[in-house]
């Protein structure tokens, strides 16, 4: 869940653009019906402890893309909208782990964003503004 709100806040202060940020739904989506539909398939055919960490590893690379797209001045869309869909598509593999490899980024990358933000630039302790 910190995934998905962390990035349609890095999409909307990117853009501040409605139809950009409701993309980022669709770009989720996709990935994590392809995955949870065929994922049963794969996962019966495969090792199971083998597909988790894959899984894993793949959620923990997404995650560190979007960790590099919050850090970025001006990161391009497909950057956030290509991590977005590879942490959906692979929490379609294991829910768990999506929330164990993908939420501790984000939230880095949500403080990092609100580190960045002029709102929280323009903040002095004590001010009652």
């Amino acid at each position: 869940m910190i995934t998905l709100v962390a990035v349609l806040l890095q999409v909307d202060a990117l853009t501040q653009n409605p139809a950009a940020v409701g993309l980022v739904g669709l770009v989720q989506l996709v990935p994590l019906m392809a995955a949870s539909l065929l994922g049963g398939s794969i996962i019966d055919r495969l090792d199971r402890r083998r597909l988790l960490l894959i899984a894993q590893i793949g959620q923990a690379g997404a995650a560190g893309l979007l960790f590099l797209s919050a850090t970025l001045d001006h990161p391009p869309l497909i950057l956030i909208y290509v991590g977005a869909g590879l942490v959906a598509g692979l929490s379609g593999f294991s829910p768990v782990a999506s929330v164990l490899s993908g939420g501790l980024l984000c939230i880095v990358g949500v403080v990092t964003l609100a580190w960045r933000s002029p709102a929280f630039l323009r903040y002095r302790p004590g001010d009652r503004t």
